[in-house]
């Protein structure tokens, strides 16, 4: 005669409560393990290739042991491809420029801030309200008519706002904040 008590246990098998405790240990463990799998997308990779950009200050995100984001150019153009066609002060005629957007950028190092100070390889520094980012598509351009924009093109990152596209945006001010040779922001 079979019995039906929940309670009692057939030759070889564990108690209810006990399989049910291995089941919601084993469950537990699973869990953590989700987590801690996938807690480390939100984080940023090493660079593989030579840092041409530093992002540090108010941030959150980072993937330096000083607690800087370093980014290579195949980081950089992870964050995707914005083009902007523009005349510049710089150039002559209309340039395709390829970059990726700052504001895009900064959202990938959990900036907290309303700034960021930019700097150049050769010390020039600008400061720039973080609402030109989040008003307008400004990029960090690292192609130029479709070449990699080496050091002597103002590479290898160069700040460029929408000038064609947002014409307010050409005066002294929008231009000075247009930092070629861009090697650091640090967010305040």
């Amino acid at each position: 005669m079979r019995s039906t008590r929940s309670n009692e246990k057939s030759a070889g098998q564990a108690p209810t409560w006990h399989r049910d405790w291995r089941g919601w240990l084993a469950s537990s463990f699973l869990a953590l393990a989700l987590i801690w799998t996938v807690a480390p997308a939100h984080a940023l990779e090493a660079p593989g290739g030579p840092v041409i950009l530093t992002v540090d200050g108010k941030i959150t995100v980072t993937n330096a042991s000083d607690g800087t984001a370093t980014f290579d150019r195949a980081m950089i153009e992870a964050l995707g491809v914005t083009e902007i066609v523009t005349e510049t002060l710089w150039t002559d005629g209309p340039i395709r420029f390829e970059g990726a957007r700052v504001r895009d950028l900064l959202t990938a190092v959990g900036a907290q801030g309303t700034s960021v100070h930019a700097i150049a390889i050769n010390d020039y520094g600008v400061d720039i309200p973080i609402s030109d980012f989040q008003d307008y598509d400004v990029i960090m351009a690292y192609r130029a008519n479709g070449k990699t924009m080496r050091i002597r093109d103002k590479g290898p990152l160069w700040i460029i706002y929408p000038w064609d596209d947002v014409p307010k945006l050409r005066d002294e001010v929008h231009h000075g904040r247009s930092i070629w040779q861009l090697k650091r922001l640090t967010v305040k």
